[in-house]
Parts: C-alpha cells; sequence; structure tokens
C-alpha cells in the first residue's frame, strides 16, 4: 500500500511554480505560424512535420539552463533535424531511418547522467522521426521537407534568441523566492512541530535555489546578490530545525516571547520577500501586491532592529532577528544590482558533445546500450505489428527509459494515464468541433501554448496536451483523429510495457547510486560534525564551518530524492528502501541533533556546559558517521564502534541537575550514529530485490 501510494503522490504531484506564461504563448505561436506558412508554400504534410519540429525544438525552452546554452542547443537540434528528415527521405530506406532512430537513442543514453539538454535533444529527433512515420518522406519532397523543418525549427530559435534582450532573470528568482516561502513554512511549524516535512522541504528547495545560481549565466555581482538571499534562508532555516529538534528529542524547548515573536517576523520577511522577486511591474494588480510586500518588508525591519536592540534578548530570538535584518538589506543589493549576463559562463556545446560521446564512461555506455536496444526493440515490434507511427513506441519507451534521475514507474503510468485521457478529450473535441482545416489549426495552436505552458509543472498534463496536439495535426493531414488517438494510445502503452520489461530484465541501479549517496551524506556530518568540535574547542569561528554544513545539506538532498526514487522503483541490486530509510533516519536525526547544538554554541551567548565532554562527544558521533561512511563503500573493512561518551546518560530518571541541554543533544546524535553504524555493520554487502 505504501508502495502505491508513492506511486500516486508522484503522479499527481503539480509544481505550478514551474508553469510558463508569456515565453509558452510566444512558443506556441510559431508553431501555428510553421504549419500555416509551409502548408500553404509546399503541402500539408510538410507543413504539419515542421510544426512539430518548431514544437520540440521550442521544448528546450524550459528556464533549466542559461539563455545563450539553450539558443546554442536550439541551433544545433535545427541542423541535425533538417539533417535527419533529408537523409529519411533521400535513402528511400525505412530500414536506415530505423538504424539513425536506434543510434539516436544511444546518444540521447549516453549524455543522459552528464547534460539533461543534450540528452533531450536526441529524444526529440526520435520523436520527430516518429510522427514522421517509419514509411520515409518521398525522394520527391526529401528537399522541401528537410527544408520545411530547418526553416521551421531555426524560427523558432531566433525568436527565442530575440526574447533573450526582453527576459529578465525571473527564472533564476523563481527558485529563491520558492526556497523562502519553503523556509517560512518550516518557521511557521517550528514550535509547533505539527507538519512533518517542512525541514526536508526546506533544505531541497535552497538547494534547488542554489543550483540554478550556479549554472546560471548571470554576471558576478547579480549571482552574488541571490547567493546572499540564499544564504540568509539558510541560516533561518537551520534555527528553525534548532527549535524544532529540541521538541523531536524531549529537550527543554525555547520558551521566550522574544523568540516568538522573532519566528513570526522572520517568516512574515520570507513570505514578502519571495512575492518582491517574484513581481514585476506589469500591471496595477502586481504593482500594488509589490507595494504591500515592500512596505511589510520595511516594517520586519525596524521589528528586527528593535528586538536586537534588547541587551538581555534570548540568542535564538536575536540571531532569527539578525538573520531578517540580513535578508533585508541584500534584498535592497539584489534590487540595486545590475541584470547583466556574463558571456564568459556560457557553455559550450561543442566541448559538452565532445565529452557526452567522445568520452563516455562505462555507466554512459550501458545507459546507450539500453535505450539503443529499448528504440530497436519498439521498432522490430512496429515493424511486425504494421503500425503506421510505430516510432511512438521507440519514442516512448527512450524518454522513459532516459537515465536522468527521474522516477520510471512514476513517469510510466503518468504517460499511460496522460495518453488515455488525451485521447479520450478527443472524441468529444472531434465529435464538438466543426471539421475544418482552419479550426484543427487553431487547436494546434492552443495545445502547442498548453504543452509548453505544463511541461514542467506535471508530466501527465503534459503528456495530454501533447496527445491532443499531436491528432489535431494529424487530422490536418487527412487521417481520422479518433484513429490516431486510438493508435497513440497502443503505441505508448506497447512503448511502456517494453520499458516495464527492459526495468525487469536489466534493472536500474537506483539502489546502487543510493547506497553511495547515502556514504556521502554520512561522510558529509561526519566533517561537519568534527567542526562543531573544533567551534566547542574555540579553535575556528561559526563562519568557518558554514561551507561543511551546506555541503552536508547538498549530500541530505540528494539522499531524499534517492530515497524517493528507491521508494517507487524497488527491484534491482543495492540498498534496500527499507535500509535506505533507516539509514537515513539515523544519520538524520544524528545531524538535527548537532544543528541544534551548533546554533547554542553560535548564539548571543555561549551556554554554560562542561565543553570538553561536549566536544568529546561530537568526536564520537563524527568517528561513527565516518564508519558507516566506510562500511557503505565497503563492506569488508574492519571498524571499532566509538565508546559512548554521553549516550549512556539518557536515561531520564538520571537527566534532572545533571545534563545540560547541549548535553542532552549531543547525547541523542551519539547515540543515533551508533545505531546507525551497528544497523549497517550487520547487512550483507549486497542488497536483494
Amino acid at each position: 500500500m505504501a508502495y502505491l501510494e508513492a506511486v500516486a503522490k508522484s503522479v499527481f504531484a503539480i509544481d505550478w511554480a514551474k508553469r510558463r506564461g508569456w515565453s509558452a504563448a510566444r512558443r506556441g505561436v510559431v508553431v501555428m505560424v510553421s504549419l500555416i506558412v509551409f502548408s500553404a508554400v509546399f503541402d500539408p504534410n510538410i507543413g504539419a512535420l515542421a510544426s512539430v519540429a518548431a514544437l520540440y525544438v521550442g521544448l528546450q525552452d524550459r528556464a533549466a539552463d542559461p539563455p545563450g546554452y539553450t539558443v546554442r542547443i536550439m541551433v544545433l537540434q535545427s541542423a541535425l533535424l533538417g539533417a535527419v528528415v533529408l537523409l529519411a527521405g533521400l535513402a528511400g530506406r525505412a530500414w536506415l531511418t530505423s538504424v539513425v532512430l536506434v543510434a539516436l537513442a544511444a546518444c540521447a543514453g549516453l549524455a543522459a547522467r552528464r547534460d539533461k539538454a543534450i540528452s533531450r535533444m536526441f529524444a526529440d529527433l526520435i520523436a520527430v522521426l516518429a510522427f514522421l512515420g517509419l514509411s520515409t518522406v518521398s525522394l520527391r519532397f526529401a528537399l522541401e521537407a528537410g527544408s520545411a523543418v530547418l526553416l521551421a525549427s531555426l524560427l523558432q530559435t531566433v525568436t527565442t534568441a530575440a526574447a533573450i534582450r526582453f527576459t529578465t532573470d525571473l527564472a533564476e528568482r523563481r527558485p529563491v523566492a520558492a526556497a523562502l516561502v519553503a523556509v517560512a513554512k518550516h518557521l511557521d511549524d517550528a514550535q509547533l512541530r505539527s507538519v512533518k516535512g517542512t525541514g526536508e522541504a526546506a533544505a531541497a528547495a535552497i538547494k534547488n535555489a542554489d543550483e540554478s545560481v550556479s549554472r546560471s549565466d548571470l554576471s558576478h555581482d547579480r549571482r552574488r546578490a541571490l547567493r546572499k538571499v540564499i544564504g540568509d534562508a539558510e541560516m533561518l532555516r537551520e534555527e528553525a530545525s534548532a527549535l524544532r529538534a529540541r521538541m523531536a528529542f524531549d529537550a527543554p524547548p525555547v520558551d521566550d516571547d522574544d523568540v516568538t515573536a522573532a519566528v513570526g517576523i522572520a517568516s512574515s520577511a520570507l513570505r514578502a520577500a519571495a512575492t518582491a522577486m517574484t513581481v514585476d511591474d506589469t500591471s496595477a494588480e502586481l504593482m500594488s501586491r509589490r507595494t504591500k510586500a515592500i512596505a511589510q518588508l520595511r516594517s520586519d525591519y525596524e521589528a528586527a532592529v528593535a528586538i536586537m536592540a534588547n541587551p538581555q534578548v534570548h540568542g535564538s530570538a536575536y540571531a532569527i532577528a539578525a538573520a531578517v535584518k540580513r535578508l533585508i538589506r541584500h534584498l535592497r543589493r539584489l534590487r540595486d544590482s545590475e541584470l547583466v549576463r556574463s558571456g564568459s559562463r556560457r557553455a559550450r556545446v561543442r566541448s559538452g558533445l565532445r565529452t557526452d560521446l567522445g568520452a563516455p564512461r562505462p555507466v554512459d555506455i550501458r545507459a546507450g546500450i539500453r535505450l539503443g536496444l529499448a528504440a530497436a526493440l519498439g521498432l522490430v515490434l512496429a515493424h511486425y505489428l504494421g503500425l503506421s507511427h510505430g516510432g511512438w513506441i521507440a519514442a516512448t519507451t527512450v524518454a522513459l527509459l532516459r537515465p536522468d534521475h527521474r522516477a520510471l514507474t512514476s513517469d510510466t503510468v503518468a504517460r499511460s494515464l496522460g495518453t488515455g485521457l488525451g485521447a479520450i478529450l478527443v472524441v468529444p473535441l472531434v465529435y464538438l468541433l466543426p471539421d475544418y482545416r482552419a479550426v484543427n489549426v487553431v487547436m494546434v495552436g492552443i495545445m502547442a501554448l498548453l504543452t509548453y505552458s505544463i511541461t514542467s509543472a506535471n508530466e501527465g498534463l503534459y503528456i495530454i496536451a501533447i496527445t491532443i496536439e499531436t491528432v489535431f495535426t494529424r487530422a490536418i493531414v487527412g487521417e481520422d483523429p479518433t484513429a490516431v488517438a486510438i493508435e497513440r494510445v497502443g503505441d505508448v502503452l506497447l512503448g511502456c510495457a517494453i520499458a516495464i520489461v527492459l526495468l525487469l530484465a536489466l534493472p536500474l541501479r537506483h539502489g546502487r547510486r543510493l547506497r553511495r549517496e547515502v556514504a556521502e551524506y554520512a561522510e558529509a556530518c561526519a566533517i561537519w560534525i568534527d567542526g562543531l568540535a573544533d567551534l566547542g574547542e574555540g579553535k575556528v569561528g561559526a563562519k568557518a564551518i558554514r561551507r561543511k554544513h551546506r555541503a552536508m545539506v547538498a549530500a541530505r538532498a540528494s539522499v531524499q530524492h534517492g530515497i524517493d526514487n528507491r521508494a517507487l522503483e524497488p527491484l534491482g541490486p543495492g540498498l534496500r528502501p527499507w535500509l535506505a530509510h533507516n539509514l537515513y533516519t539515523l544519520i538524520h536525526d544524528a545531524a538535527r541533533a548537532c544543528g541544534a547544538v551548533q546554533m547554542e554554541l553560535s548564539g548571543k551567548s555561549p551556554p554554560a556546559t562542561d565543553l570538553g565532554v561536549a566536544v568529546a562527544s561530537a568526536r564520537a558521533t563524527a568517528s561513527n558517521l565516518h564508519a558507516v561512511a566506510l562500511l557503505l563503500t565497503d563492506p569488508q573493512a574492519e571498524v571499532t564502534p566509538e565508546p559512548a561518551v554521553l549516550a549512556d546518560r539518557l536515561n531520564p530518571a538520571d537527566l534532572e541537575g545533571t545534563v545540560t541541554d547541549l548535553e542532552y543533544l549531543l547525547a541523542i546524535a551519539e547515540r543515533e550514529s551508533n545505531g546507525a553504524l551497528g544497523l549497517v555493520s550487520r547487512q550483507p554487502s549486497a542488497g536483494g530485490r
């Protein structure tokens, strides 16, 4: 039941923050213009093919990469599309087109783990070939078809390049704003602890925002201003996690009015900052929202300064108020920084292709073979069943099996449901709409717009939109929409079946990758906790271990994603789902307890405690986690658990008057890390199915 719930949650999760607006309309117009122009100049078949090429080239613009890099990928994809369609026409043999399709599938697998954009480019080439059909273009129209596809694709590319000068850095600001809102939710529940997972969600959102800024081609000053805001959000997340950890581990909670007030101010400031960052002055209503957010920030700034002015204020309240003050100051710096994109940060497509295809790693070669085999099986099946658009089978298997850290199980369900629902919706649309070519053209434009708008928000919704768009595109060339819809459902279901069979025959290595990710998380925690011990001894300051803490948070987010995938895909070798979850829980609890300790040690007034004992306990915890990481990577290694320093003092009867809050939290961390070491040392070296 838990497995089915995990799959359902993944399939129906919709991230509305990733929907696109005016850029979706711009790209949708290009698709419709390509269809009209090339149908008039050449032939409806060529016009339909050109519109599909423009559709898939436009899908590269997902705001996941710097705009300049996206445009260069689109140029390369346009050239390859024109060449592939021309070759399909000139060859005159279906088997050669099939060979090209299998080669493209292998290239998509080789590049998937290194560059998603390049891998997606090869997969999109397969989708266009699938629309073209396995019968190839006739020799007579080969040049016209190749030229139309090239020109339509370049039109999409040129409009995207032209739009860059009018494009703000909203794509980079949105993930940062989402992180601010996630931290605000974490703060809201810090002293209630009534909602689970807010800390994990905040950490993942901060990691996503940091990665978005890192791969951006914004100028150094602009990226630095955004990173300052992310750093402030991370500090507030740490304070919220420290407050929650006390309640989780039954340590005395911080019962202070100033702390409660500071938490409320921080939550308000984070939400106002998110609004101010993502609302541009494009209408009176949006300007009103922005004005209110800025006024709220001014009020929160004054309230934070008032809390900091109190000499008797609690350390946690002072730290939270100081973080709010810095956040608002850094927002002003972001507002004043010039929006410039740096040419020196532009990634080279040519060097990426040389690395991806010219020097593949063994794991990349395996992925390429898997996708090539999947495409070949789909084409063979289509040939023997006599399917006119059997390339859709290969396109589906390649889309599902690309190893780009997505969950194959949920994607398979989403594609099956989305295709089925799209086909079902076609029936009333065909019945209600008049059978005119102009109506079909308009429907193609509308569905292209919807496809672009929701492509990153939800896989199932994207498939529904592109299924209806494909059906009406085929209707323009005279095919029966209902028959095309039924055939597409059959082809997609066959593609999903091939993906499932290959998953059973050649299991994905989510579990093996997860073993490595858990080991990296344990090691990152150990390094950070060693730094925490140095902080207790006065060897370093609080800022010195912040980089280690960020590395630990990044490693934790990778484990969370890996555990989610392993819950959806429990088959295959590697770390078993229950073991991965239990190990993560133990390591995470040790880190949470130490996070609360760090907040005490770096607070306004250090706690009165025996720091020598506390440091020894932190060292023992770090040693245990080092051993966990070693055993996960080398199960035959000899390790010896550290003797207990504080863990044997966790008996509630012995706590009163003998153990400080800080020592109690460190004892929790020591016990959890020892439990993780005991759990992993009892496991066999290889996981089962």
